[in-house]
């Protein structure tokens, strides 16, 4: 997996991490803010796909166990071919994010595939 992160000026940033097994619940980094950041939106890229049957489920948030702070477990429905993506905006109640506090993506139900890469971003903003 690499993370990365591109910013737009000094308070806009969208960070990423690729390489996410869709297959395999569990958490993955995205990145750890250096201040508090409120995240905006999240957006889901397959990357890699085979024998697809059905798709995953996550959550992304800094929340322990649960990771579901930012946003709630939401299905992947649709994403089934090599780069599509679903653009999922931030409008329901959110936490802004302290520093030094990681943001993760969770994979809550496993996609039903043979291979189901994904590549995840979050875009916000810094306090």
């Amino acid at each position: 997996m690499t993370q990365n992160s591109n910013a737009t000026n000094d308070r806009i940033a969208c960070f990423s991490v690729s390489g996410v097994d869709g297959k395999t619940t569990g958490a993955t980094l995205i990145f750890t803010p250096t201040s508090k950041f409120t995240s905006t939106q999240v957006t889901v890229e397959l990357t890699t796909v085979s024998g697809f049957i059905s798709a995953a489920s996550f959550s992304v948030g800094s929340n322990g166990a649960s990771y579901n702070n930012i946003l709630a477990i939401t299905a992947l429905t649709g994403l089934s071919t090599v780069n599509n993506y679903i653009n999922v905006p931030i409008v329901s109640l959110s936490s802004t994010i302290s520093a030094g506090t990681g943001i993760y993506v969770n994979v809550t139900t496993g996609a039903t595939a043979t291979t189901y890469i994904i590549k995840v971003s979050i875009t916000g903003f810094y306090d």
